[in-house]
């Protein structure tokens, strides 16, 4: 967590840094009563993804368990392929079965009605059997275009933590080409730069 730039949103984000700790420092209570995340925030760009991986370190630090990460669009992907590949069967059988598990972009999924039914039978295992979920994505829960269902197990197994509507990707990509510029400037006022040479052909 030390690598997730909170201050980057330049608002109070107090409650969700919090819920985040807690994650980790209680996340025995967590898996006790099958609790997990639902990262939420329209923007991209705006931390969701990292943040996920992020809580997933940090609990690995602590607690010795299996941690898996897939997108939904690769998930569903793999679960059409399962039924011709026996590797791919097995792989998410692994997915299914992780301490913890996180679904990233979940909304993205074209509205199939095999989707629901493949989404639905993942999500009640998982509710059923008590297993630790973090889902991030653009969407609210409640807006989500899927089986109600599946709407009412996300809610009953997440915590909601809303990221602030900004592109933190963004920010550090201009931070970062400032901090480049600015060194090649003072490269080139000291005269350290000097233009390459090579030899051209025609």
């Amino acid at each position: 967590m030390k690598k997730f730039r909170w201050d980057l949103y330049g608002e109070n984000v107090s409650s969700q840094e919090r819920i985040a700790q807690s994650f980790i420092e209680q996340f025995g209570e967590y898996r006790r009563k099958g609790k997990g995340l639902y990262i939420f925030s329209k923007t991209k760009g705006s931390g969701k993804t990292l943040l996920a991986c992020c809580l997933a370190n940090g609990v690995m630090e602590y607690v010795d368990i299996c941690v898996k990460f897939i997108s939904v669009p690769e998930l569903l992907e793999m679960t059409k392929k399962s039924y011709k590949d026996f590797i791919e069967k097995e792989d998410i059988e692994k997915i299914w079965a992780a301490e913890l598990l996180i679904l990233d972009d979940l909304g993205a999924e074209t509205k199939k009605e095999w989707i629901d039914t493949e989404l639905f039978k993942l999500i009640d295992y998982r509710y059923s059997n008590k297993k630790v979920t973090i889902f991030t994505s653009n969407i609210p829960i409640d807006k989500l275009k899927l089986n109600e269902r599946i709407v009412d197990r996300i809610f009953s197994m997440c915590i909601k933590l809303d990221l602030p509507e900004k592109s933190i990707r963004t920010i550090q990509a201009h931070d970062e080409n400032m901090d480049f510029l600015k060194n090649i400037m003072k490269n080139a006022q000291d005269g350290a730069a000097t233009p390459s040479q090579g030899n051209v052909t025609q």
